[in-house]
């Protein structure tokens, strides 16, 4: 899952806003 760090803020936030760098 280190590779793919944004994958895992997507499924943690289920529906919530993500603050994650590809946005």
């Amino acid at each position: 899952y280190e590779e793919l760090p944004f994958v895992i803020e997507i499924q943690t936030n289920n529906g919530h806003r993500s603050s994650t760098p590809y946005l």
